[in-house]
């Protein structure tokens, strides 16, 4: 087939024009194929029409056409809305192995979006008359033979380091320039929630982009426009043409723009041409606070805990322990309902009654960061949540009142103004409402040491200050040192059937010191359940410190005379500064054995990945090491052979020069 035939085809006032959505999907893609000379549906394994993929439970959708690790493709009629579209493919997208592209076409516009992992996403457009362009034409044919060459250049962190750096730049100019680091704080804190919220159209129009991409308003006018769009924010109200809707959780109360200077204006613009879909607030957060704060400037991408991290923790956690509550409550209400003989009858309230318990144990449960940063922990869980409420989007089976009860139950501290005042920035992003998260210090106030949480999780940070810490006295170990105090509250804060995961150096792991000891006999007679040693690199660039993750049940730990060690040497990243993806990873097997040992720990079986220690055995020696090699039993082989003379076995044919009397000096 042409491109003018094909145009002429399925174009305005074609034959092909008005066929359905479904009646004209898979000519339409054939004729595609024809006419790029790329495979057809069939001619490879995964590769299919109408590909089924599990959504949730037993709600099931489909891809129009998927190709496995290339691309997944949804088919509209001529003008239908693509955007829904594309919601539709990318709810689809988790069961179908995520491919690294999700194709949507109403067969006049095929609209190619990217979802490679740490890249943000692109978006190729081809209208229908272009594909009488070769270059259009070779740009399509690549999603069949080469969907690589779509990766994008720039990562997800190489642009959320360039904003972080803008911002750090911004911050000293308006310093060096006699203003607070108070009110700089504050003032960039609103900038960059506008930024955001434009991303996700809380603003109209990129409104806050064009305000300071005006270059008609002068310095003095800038300023006067900014003071008056946080004012309208505040309130809600009319900006010019727009309308604001009112933003609350106080951020827009306090409003105090310092006069910007052009060298202040053209590094805000500079930041306003960022991709700002594009930047991970969990990264961000971290280095933004480092350049507000001139004494850490050196620290700019120190540390930080990536998203791939924080869905390693939540695992073990948060979603397998809730889905086991999930598929037992299951299976209770599968046999309730299978005895309704009418609505209403009494194996129906019972059934339902079964159903609101298990919606009150989602209600009740309450999450803690103690040291939230950005506050990336608790969304990680908010999202969790949401999807085990979901029928067609998150939390969409829930109420407004039970999402605010809910939200209610996430809770985040941290010491630092600017944090908190980042995390309920990202927190209002991700749909609270209201927020709550406190500026406390968790290691020496002790208001609310009274508190406890179902799931703690949390990378506090771990950097004593010098001369030490000076805590109250509440805390079981006594110690002067961060990472031992910041592990003991997690520990003492556990509800009854409390988990807590927390990613800790090696110090925690082996140091000889007596509190560290202290900490882990507390930890291995009342909650320990499992330590994964990470290889030292997984948080480079920003560090190359060793780490391991400790796992936490005060409920499994009672009927559990075990802690697992479980070593992960390749996380799927190389371990050099630009962590590239390798083969190999451990992590699925890791996961496997993880829960294996959460099952049935008296049935697990240990290998060279992990291994079972009695809890007896940590404590034998008195060091409470949980180093896992030190526990690996090796089995030594010994055994007495006979000797046997080396001449009786062998005979020298080389290796020396027989005398000349011998026959075989002359051979």
């Amino acid at each position: 087939m042409t491109p003018a035939e094909f145009i002429a085809k399925w174009g305005p006032g074609g034959p092909a024009a008005t066929l359905s959505e479904r009646s004209g999907a898979q000519p339409y893609f054939m004729d595609l194929c024809a006419l790029l000379g790329v495979p057809t549906p069939g001619s490879a394994g995964d590769y299919l029409f109408e590909q089924h993929a599990l959504v949730l439970g037993e709600a099931r959708g489909y891809a129009d056409v998927f190709y496995r690790n290339r691309f997944a493709w949804e088919n509209k009629a001529p003008g239908k809305n693509l955007d829904a579209a594309l919601r539709q493919l990318q709810q689809y997208s988790l069961a179908l192995g995520n491919p690294p592209l999700l194709v949507v076409c109403d067969r006049l516009i095929i609209r190619i979006h990217t979802q490679f992992n740490g890249h943000p996403s692109e978006t190729h457009l081809i209208r229908l008359p272009d594909l009488a362009n070769p270059v259009k034409q070779q740009l399509l044919r690549r999603v069949w033979l080469d969907p690589e060459s779509f990766r994008p250049h720039q990562t997800t962190r190489t642009i959320t380091e360039a904003a972080a750096r803008s911002f750090a730049t911004l911050a000293e100019q308006l310093r060096a320039r006699g203003h607070g680091a108070d009110q700089v704080a504050h003032f960039l804190t609103q900038c960059l929630f506008c930024f955001f919220a434009e991303d996700v159209a809380l603003l109209p129009g990129r409104m806050f982009e064009r305000l300071i991409d005006n270059r008609n308003r002068s310095s003095e006018q800038l300023t006067d426009g900014l003071r008056n769009l946080f004012q309208t924010m505040r309130a809600g109200g009319s900006f010019g043409a727009d309308d604001i809707p009112w933003f609350n959780g106080g951020l827009f109360q306090h409003i105090n723009v310092p006069p910007l200077e052009p060298t202040a204006i053209a590094e805000l613009r500079n930041a306003a041409q960022m991709n700002w879909s594009a930047i991970d607030v969990s990264i961000f957060g971290t280095l933004f606070e480092r350049g507000l704060d001139p004494a850490k400037r050196s620290q700019l991408g120190a540390h930080y805990t990536d998203p791939a991290t924080i869905a390693r923790i939540i695992d073990p956690v948060i979603t397998r322990p809730l889905l086991q509550q999930w598929e037992q409550a299951a299976q209770e209400l599968q046999a309730l309902t299978a005895k309704i003989k009418r609505h209403g009858d009494a194996a129906y309230k019972k059934a339902h009654g079964r159903f609101i318990q298990w919606l009150e144990t989602l209600r009740a449960f309450r999450i803690l960061d103690p040291a939230c940063g950005t506050a990336g922990f608790l969304i990680s869980a908010w999202k969790y949540i949401l999807d085990q409420n979901k029928e067609h989007k998150p939390g969409d089976k829930l109420t407004p009142d039970e999402r605010n009860k809910l939200a209610a139950n996430i809770h985040g501290y941290d010491i630092s103004p600017d944090m908190v005042r980042l995390s309920l920035v990202n927190l209002y992003l991700h749909g609270f409402t209201d927020p709550h998260i406190v500026e406390y210090d968790t290691l020496t106030s002790e208001e609310r040491w009274n508190e406890t949480a179902d799931v703690i999780l949390a990378n506090p940070p771990f950097m004593s200050p010098k001369g030490g810490i000076k805590p109250h006295k509440r805390f079981s170990v006594q110690a002067t040192r961060s990472e031992v105090l910041f592990v003991d509250y997690m520990a003492e804060h556990l509800s009854s059937t409390g988990r807590a995961a927390i990613v800790v150096p090696e110090g925690i792991i082996f140091q000889s010191g007596t509190a560290y000891k202290k900490l882990r006999e507390m930890l291995v007679k009342n909650s320990l359940i499992a330590v994964v040693s990470l290889p030292a690199g997984v948080f480079n660039p920003y560090s190359g410190v060793k780490t391991s993750i400790l796992i936490l049940d005060r409920r499994r730990a009672k009927s559990c005379d075990s802690v697992l060690f479980v070593k992960v040497e390749n996380d799927g990243f190389g371990l050099g500064a630009q962590r590239r993806a390798v083969d190999g990873s451990d992590l699925p097997e890791a996961k496997r054995l993880l829960t294996d040992f959460l099952t049935a720990p008296e049935k697990f079986e240990n290998g060279p990945m992990a291994h079972a220690v009695k809890r007896a055995k940590i404590g034998e020696n008195g060091e409470w090491n949980l180093s896992g090699e030190r526990y690996v039993e090796t089995v030594s082989v010994s055994g007495v052979w006979p000797s046997v003379a080396l001449g009786e076995l062998t005979k020298r044919i080389s290796g020396g020069t027989p005398s000349k009397a011998e026959p075989s000096f002359w051979t």
